[in-house]
């Protein structure tokens, strides 16, 4: 059948670019996928990309970055656009030993690039060298010592609490572009203000431009994660003395989509395989009305290809199972 053809090609024309998606703070962003799924040094308990298949903290050239940075030029010449070209995916960038040419083949195209890290490589200078070259740098940080990191990230065998804040001192004092810090905040993990304020204290000594304080928006990984309500993230923010923003809803629609004719059934699967998710989410990135998309999602349900999480904020869209 039609569908099954086209799940072949899921990624549509690109097999290493996803988007542009929406992204809570940096507007339209095209994905750049270094890793394959999931391949991470953490496994945490809220990633929104489901459980870690490759836990591991061995550096390698995942994917040829020839290939991808091929497909970022085709991108540009078709003409595309977006406010950022973000390494993100469904793993950790910084894995690929090759993950700095891609930042340095983008610096002569117009848009920002943007690099979200888990930060356990920032202790290798090689990485905080090639992490430089990112306009903007999205790091996280969400415990306070050893045994919460190994709680709330569980990361690989190797991974040590105190050497990441190190390497993330290091670089924040070199490092001259804009500078983010996410704190994931779940509930009855790292919600309570003792341990909080603790966090709190690192963060600041690494004086970011900015601190997102998030909780569980997407389907996570593991069901122990639980979101926190929103107004228990204000009073979490007023520990702070850095600049926090606080959020609990994805964005609204970006930017021109394809026109109604357009066949959306390639990028549904490439966007929806990566991360869950809502109708409104789908929306935004492809600028076609609900009424198009559902029907899109109901035949791509009922081939098998996507499945649906319904949950009590909404109905988030997956990747069918294998």
């Amino acid at each position: 059948m039609i569908l099954s053809a086209l799940a072949e090609s899921s990624a549509g024309r690109y097999r290493y670019l996803f988007g542009p998606v929406p992204s809570r703070r940096m507007g339209r962003s095209l994905g750049v996928e270094l890793i394959t799924a999931k391949t991470c040094s953490f496994d945490c308990l809220f990633c929104e990309s489901g459980p870690t298949t490759v836990h591991t903290l061995h550096r390698d050239r995942l994917v040829p970055v020839g290939d991808v940075l091929d497909e970022l030029s085709d991108w540009f010449d078709r003409g595309g656009t977006a406010d950022y070209v973000t390494l993100a995916g469904a793993g950790e960038p910084t894995l690929h030993l090759d993950f700095g040419r891609v930042l340095e083949a983008l610096k002569p195209r117009p848009v920002q690039s943007a690099l979200l890290t888990n930060s356990s490589l920032m202790h290798l200078p090689e990485v905080r060298r090639d992490a430089a070259m990112a306009d903007l740098v999205k790091a996280s940080l969400s415990a306070w010592d050893e045994t919460s990191f190994r709680r709330l990230n569980r990361p690989c065998d190797g991974v040590d609490f105190r050497e990441i804040l190190d390497g993330l001192t290091a670089f924040r004092s070199a490092f001259t572009g804009r500078f983010w810090l996410e704190v994931m905040v779940l509930d009855g993990i790292n919600d309570n203000p003792a341990d909080m304020r603790r966090i709190a204290e690192q963060v600041d000594a690494l004086h970011p431009d900015r601190v997102h304080l998030n909780t569980v928006i997407r389907p996570p990984a593991y069901r122990t994660a639980v979101a926190v309500d929103p107004g228990r993230l204000n009073g979490l923010a007023s520990l702070f003395r850095s600049p926090v923003e606080i959020s609990m809803a994805a964005p609204g629609p970006h930017g021109p989509g394809k026109g109604a004719d357009a066949d959306l059934v390639p990028d549904i699967l490439a966007i929806v395989s990566r991360r869950p998710c809502t109708l409104a989410d789908l929306c935004a990135v492809s600028g076609q009305p609900k009424a198009v998309l559902s029907d899109r999602l109901k035949s791509l349900l009922d081939a098998g290809l996507v499945r649906v999480d319904h949950r009590p904020d909404g109905d988030y869209w997956m990747a069918g199972r294998p």
